[in-house]
């Protein structure tokens, strides 16, 4: 799939050694196994990172493009033989990108594969690697067919790309065709006419492939369900160890809590009556916000259910060994959370050792029923609904817990939380246990027969409090009967339960263990069921039938339209003009350094010895008006290190070298004020619609521009020229809900900061997510706005096509944070023809037509 789905603290190594394991336990584990795994890590680039975590947004690991190729390792250990990709070479630079392409189709070839792939913006080079292209616009077939024909039916339809003004686009005809039926940036009419001569030519697939094809056969079997448990147990047990989030940091967030309250309630130590009602309150709050800090269960649970899904579905285990494997682990990992909070607890609040068994018991069943009420709640589709319903559930069975609402003045149904959710049945329990093995209390007197038989010489009745209440067992000489609960363990929790009816010096102490453990076992039953069923969700098409095929009709094609050939309809961008005045933005000697320990990872301690780790190094370019600097590079040379330093953010490591404005150094009040940054990253405001966000950016950026039909008229300029007219008035959307496509997130992204008007606008990969067409338009759109404002432009790209690469003015090459070429976009091929690299020689002719694939 396009998401990441990886484990995050695994390395790429070992996941593949759990794909084999799993997939493929046929390889023994050792020097075959290791092999099969070198070949694999070698052929898709990854040898250098294998022993770097995968990572996520706590902590940094593969790089983006790492990530994809390391899926498409982990699915290759399968050996399918049907292989399906959503765009593989996202986020890859065009070198790997034509590498990965090229190891599919002869991975396709050798192993005789079926492969299918969608693809964003493909190269010549990656389109080269084709075998059969289909085409969709609008949900309709444009053209399906041998990519080598594709140019000849549009050819039959009177589109030709010979005659594009583009010689890009004759290079590479994904980018011609693409361009043809993009509704965004291409007349309707138009799209809907070659959609309707694709359907009126098709004619009916072949009976016969002509060819014999292999018989189905029993599929190979993989690891026995015991073996999947036990694989994924020792797979469970790396992410305890590495993961903070699963227990460790619970541990210490606990023991936190603990002391923090035991300080607070640091005078329950003495045994005193005034204190006896207090010690209640003390460990409930404990017992609480212990098993409240499940809710990390919740958000670990939902991001994991995404690499559980997948492998499921992909047939390297079964739900059932995998939730086996969670228990296997949790059970422990219980009792350890529930030492974090007993061991400060006894210490610092005086706690009966002798009780300390019973009380671990108790407090760990405790946490294990939260425990499973926060993986039933990872399942939900969102994980702050799910986060928000857990939430919710334990401030109600903290609320009944018995201790602030007396049961019985509960109204049904709110009574029902009383009875099913665990912590009630655990406070109970917890102080039983404790209250039991406790010393007696100062402040109080045990009564007898000669305090019974006092009496008032004057009304000879009797004077003495155990003479007025005859079943009172206590008394307080120096208390208020109102505080006065006894002088044992027992005829306290007696006192507080005539209050509190949650407790009583009655025995329920297994009864109710039983019951929570049973809301903990209903909670991972409930849980097991519907991870099953979300696991095995499938949709197979239904067989055709005169409804469905007329619900199915595609949509006809709009009356026809008087076109407006007007300049600016015609013009995607402002017609190009001198700029009134002269800006250059230029960073000379730039580097970045980062402190690494010896083992080459980021030292988090400032007095550890650590070694200096060049992220860039020397780095000089600049930029000026009119112009656009194209940062390229493949993975890992240091782009987005650069970027940062650029737009002044804060990183981990430290900055050197100078980035000066018209010749003044760059500082953070100038930045803000000539500067722009559009994020790779989705900033938007997901309730507003495309037209909502640039009316905002228009009262805050440019007040002067009055509202109403002027401003209007500005915004239309804007919608039109980055092609969201049609989405306009659509929701930028979130992971609640559906709004705009990535494209149009990005492009809205670029059109808000252009209210603005800066002087230097900084882009990273502005390409990335849409499709050749928009691409290649929307970085026309940058160079004649560069031109026509006197802008300059810095942009990074990935996979730059040759109609993308036609427009940049500059470029700077890096490879392992240092320089390879920085210079006109015209000469580079200059460039390394010098150092006896020539593009003419390639094998590959798509590397000559664009000189950003052979660099």
């Amino acid at each position: 799939p396009r998401e990441d789905t990886l484990w995050a603290t695994l390395t790429a190594r070992q996941h593949l050694e759990h794909a084999f394991s799993l997939y493929r336990p046929e390889v023994p584990a050792g020097a075959k196994r290791g092999v099969a795994i070198d070949e694999l890590l070698d052929a898709t680039g990854l040898t250098s990172a294998q022993h770097t975590r995968a990572g996520n947004a706590l902590f940094k690991g593969l790089s983006g493009g790492q990530k994809r190729r390391l899926a498409l390792a982990i699915v290759l250990v399968k050996e399918p033989k049907v292989l399906i990709l959503d765009e593989p070479t996202s986020g890859l630079d065009s070198a790997a990108a034509s590498a990965i392409m090229k190891f599919l189709r002869d991975l396709a070839q050798s192993k005789g594969l079926c492969i299918i792939a969608t693809i964003h913006q493909p190269s010549a080079a990656v389109y080269s690697h084709f075998s059969k292209t289909l085409i969709l616009a609008k949900g309709r077939t444009a053209y399906y067919g041998p990519a080598e024909l594709m140019t000849e039916h549009f050819d039959s339809l009177g589109h030709h790309a010979h005659e594009s003004t583009n010689p890009a686009e004759f290079a590479n005809p994904a980018e011609f065709v693409l361009d043809l039926v993009n509704k965004d940036f291409t007349d309707k009419a138009a799209v809907y006419r070659i959609l309707d001569k694709y359907d009126e030519a098709r004619e009916a697939a072949p009976a016969s492939t002509g060819y014999e094809l292999t018989p189905l056969r029993q599929a190979k079997p993989t690891a026995s369900p015991m073996a999947q448990a036990l694989i994924l147990t020792k797979r469970q047990l790396q992410f305890v160890v590495r993961d903070p989030m699963l227990y460790t940091g619970r541990m210490v967030m606990i023991v936190v809590a603990t002391v923090f309250f035991s300080l607070v309630y640091l005078q329950t130590r003495n045994r005193i009556q005034s204190q006896a009602l207090q010690r209640f309150f003390y460990t409930n709050f404990i017992l609480g916000v212990s098993c409240n800090l499940a809710i990390s269960v919740v958000f670990a649970g939902n991001l994991d259910f995404l690499s559980i899904k997948r492998e499921v579905k992909d047939g390297q285990y079964s739900p059932v060994s995998q939730f086996i494997a969670g228990q296997l682990i949790a059970v422990p990992a219980m009792a350890f959370l529930g030492l974090s909070a007993l061991i400060p607890l006894y210490l610092i609040g005086d706690m009966p050792w002798s009780s300390f068994g019973l009380a671990l018991l108790s407090i760990a069943a405790n946490l294990w029923a939260f425990e499973g009420m926060g993986q039933l709640f990872s399942l939900m589709p969102n994980v702050l609904l799910g986060m928000m319903n857990f939430m919710s559930m334990w401030f109600a069975s903290f609320l009944f817990s018995g201790l602030f609402v007396r049961i019985p003045d509960v109204i049904w149904p709110f009574r029902l939380f009383c009875y099913i959710l665990p912590l009630g049945y655990t406070s109970q329990t917890f102080m039983w246990s404790i209250m039991k093995e406790v010393p007696d209390y100062n402040g109080a007197e045990l009564c007898d027969d000669d305090l019974r038989g006092l009496t008032d010489p004057h009304t000879n009745q009797s004077s003495h409090p155990c003479g007025i209440n005859r079943s009172k067992e206590f008394y307080c000489p120096d208390e208020s009967p109102i505080r006065c609960f006894g002088v044992t363990g027992d005829q306290i929790l007696d006192s507080v339960g005539v209050n509190y009816a949650a407790f009583s010096s009655e025995d329920l102490y297994a009864r109710n263990i039983g019951i929570v453990l049973g809301v903990g076992a209903a909670f991972r039953l409930v849980y097991l069921v519907w991870m099953i069923s979300k696991c095995r969700t499938s949709e197979e098409p239904k067989k055709l039938t005169p409804e469905l095929i007329a619900a199915a009709k595609p949509e006809k094609a709009p009356p026809a339209e008087p076109l407006d050939v007007s300049i600016e309809a015609a013009s995607l961008a402002p017609p190009v003009q001198p700029p009134a005045g002269r800006w250059e933005f230029s960073f000379r000697h730039c580097s970045y350094v980062l402190d690494v320990s010896k083992n080459g990872k980021k030292s988090m301690l400032p007095f550890k010895n650590t070694t200096a780790k060049p992220l860039i190094s020397d780095v000089t370019a600049s930029v000026s008006s009119g112009e656009l600097l194209a940062i390229l590079g493949p993975s890992g040379a240091g782009k987005t290190v650069l970027l940062n330093m650029l737009t002044l953010e804060a990183g981990s490591g430290t900055p050197f070298g100078h980035m000066t404005l018209n010749g003044q150094q760059l500082t953070w009040p100038m930045y803000r004020k000539y500067s722009a940054y559009v994020p790779r990253e989705d900033t938007l405001w997901a309730t507003l619609t495309a037209r909502q966000h640039l009316e905002h950016a228009f009262s805050l950026y440019r007040p002067e521009v009055p509202a109403g039909a002027k401003r209007g008229v500005a915004i239309d300029e804007l919608l039109d020229a980055t092609g969201l007219t049609s989405a306009q008035h659509t929701r930028a959307g979130n992971a609640l809900f559906k709004g705009l496509s990535g494209g149009q997130k990005r492009r809205l992204a670029l059109a808000i900061v252009l209210v603005k008007e800066p002087k230097v606008l900084i882009l990273d990969e502005p390409t990335s997510g849409l499709d050749s067409a928009a691409a290649s338009a929307i970085m026309k759109f940058l160079r004649d706005l560069a031109q026509s404002k006197g802008l300059c432009i810095i942009a990074t790209i990935h996979q730059p096509s040759a109609a993308v690469y036609s427009h940049f003015s500059k470029t700077l090459i890096l490879a392992k944070g240092r320089t390879a070429y920085y210079g006109p976009a015209e000469l580079m091929t200059e460039h390394f023809d010098s150092l006896g690299h020539h593009a003419h020689e390639s094998t590959n002719p798509a590397e000559f037509a664009n000189p950003a694939e052979f660099v």
